[in-house]
């Protein structure tokens, strides 16, 4: 990227009376001008409306027209930064996470877990990114980084459901004994688990799981109908499916 081209007050004065003028000036000045502290709100929503997306978008951004957008500026600033070509960098980003507000869009799939949970440490971490670093931890196929999630007060509601009915024992616990936790929902879990493991549940409460949220599956003997293993047998998570096969192979 070019250094900006200097301009200072007065370089703004001979658009003021016509910013439209603006757009018809070079690419670097009107950037020069979009990244100006000091450009004033008249210029900055001329400018927005740039053919050059570099331009539209700093002035987008800028600090003089942040009142459009008070309350989702950040939302803003974070969809943009998704959107970026970044040619990650993840051992950068991931020392930068120990001290820094590292957004986690910066950080590719390939970080390893235990290197995001070291960030969620970082006091100077924002809510925001918290959160998100909490949604990616959710997804990871070992135990310790959901059991951290699950057991972080900060959890967002819709991720403590998702954990809520894990299949691993520690991590239903940990949500259980979460204090953001509804006691409501736990209650559904708890019975719905209770359903899939009683040997003796009759076949119109084994295929309320078919409709479940979470990746129940029968234990070995009961008398699920055919409806429900197909919607079972059919599941995204390939633990439910291998259990079902599992259950119904006639040698198991």
């Amino acid at each position: 990227m070019q250094p900006l081209q200097p301009v200072s007050g007065s370089d703004l004065q001979r658009f003021l009376s016509a910013p439209e003028q603006l757009l018809q000036e070079s690419v670097e000045l009107q950037l020069a001008i979009a990244s100006f502290p000091q450009t004033p709100r008249s210029l900055l929503e001329i400018l927005v409306n740039s053919a050059d997306e570099q331009v539209a978008q700093a002035a987008s951004l800028h600090v003089n027209l942040a009142g459009e957008i008070t309350h989702g500026w950040q939302q803003v600033v974070d969809a943009i930064l998704q959107q970026q070509q970044l040619g990650q960098n993840d051992r950068l980003a991931v020392e930068l996470l120990k001290l820094a507000p590292v957004p986690p869009c910066f950080l590719s799939e390939w970080v390893p877990a235990e290197r995001l949970i070291e960030g969620l440490r970082n006091p100077q971490m924002p809510l925001r990114y918290r959160l998100q670093l909490l949604e990616r931890l959710a997804q990871e196929p070992t135990l310790e980084p959901r059991l951290q999630v699950a057991e972080s007060p900060e959890t967002p509601l819709t991720v403590l459901e998702q954990l809520a009915g894990d299949l691993e024992l520690p991590i239903r616990l940990a949500v259980k004994f979460n204090p953001s936790c509804p006691p409501p929902l736990i209650e559904l879990v708890e019975g719905q688990h209770t359903i899939a493991s009683d040997w003796n549940t009759d076949a119109e409460q084994l295929g309320m799981l078919g409709q479940s949220r979470w990746p129940w599956h029968p234990v070995k003997g009961s008398q699920m109908p055919v409806e429900t293993l197909s919607q079972l047998a059919s599941h995204t998570d390939s633990s439910v499916r291998y259990r079902i096969l599992l259950a119904n192979s006639p040698n198991s």
